[in-house]
């Protein structure tokens, strides 16, 4: 796993510097290292990635793109783990969240 999260760690700082922060390959290389960071327990890190990964497919793809909806996930699964309350499920516009988020 530590192998995982260096080549993960080197991907995002790349396409940070060549893409820029909001680009959607970016965000993706961040929710790729937070699931990596998740996995070794080190949720907070994850969460804080998880989060720049939600927020930017929000603006980028906008809140019910595929990307969007999987990084919210990850998020609140992450803050679950943390003991905090979920984010993402909360700013769904109502016409968008499922009967059980409701």
């Amino acid at each position: 796993m530590a192998g995982a999260r260096a080549l993960d760690e080197e991907t995002l700082a790349r396409r940070r510097r060549l893409l820029g922060d909001d680009h959607p390959d970016t965000l993706t290389s961040a929710g790729n290292l937070a699931a990596v960071l998740a996995a070794l327990g080190d949720w907070e890190t994850a969460a804080g990635l998880y989060r720049q990964a939600w927020d930017g497919f929000r603006r980028k793809l906008g809140p019910a793109h595929p990307h969007t909806l999987k990084a919210g996930r990850s998020l609140d699964q992450t803050l679950e783990q943390l003991g905090r309350p979920p984010v993402a499920q909360l700013t769904l516009p109502a016409s968008e969240k499922t009967d059980s988020q409701k």
